[in-house]
């Protein structure tokens, strides 16, 4: 597990430790942040946001390693600038992607 990860459980659980331990064990990082971290890493083609199609490039888009939701990096950088723009609980954004739960790694900020 991840650095970002265990933020990431700790936040989803309100530092319920118990709770959280028992669902990662019992549920794994898919049941939990609606990601499998297993997942072949595929880079897209088309944004999820704004439908625009890139090539399937590293350096058109932006994701979160462990959960894998790409965002070109246009849309990425909105989002972003959004979340800061509502001040100290950026610190606690999470993945763009509708139902993730995983936070947003410090270094992508």
């Amino acid at each position: 597990m991840t650095k970002d990860m265990a933020r990431a459980l700790l936040l989803l659980y309100r530092w319920n430790t118990k709770k959280a331990i028992d669902d990662f064990w019992n549920l794994g990082p898919q049941g939990i942040f609606d990601f499998d971290p297993d997942a072949d890493d595929i880079i897209p083609t088309c944004c999820d946001s704004c439908y625009d199609e890139f090539a399937p490039k590293k350096e058109n888009w932006v994701a979160i390693s462990e959960c894998k939701h790409y965002l070109c990096r246009d849309c990425y950088t909105y989002y972003l600038s959004n979340e800061v723009s509502k001040g100290p609980e950026c610190a606690v954004a999470h993945c763009p992607h509708a139902t993730c739960h995983m936070i947003v790694p410090s270094e992508i900020f």
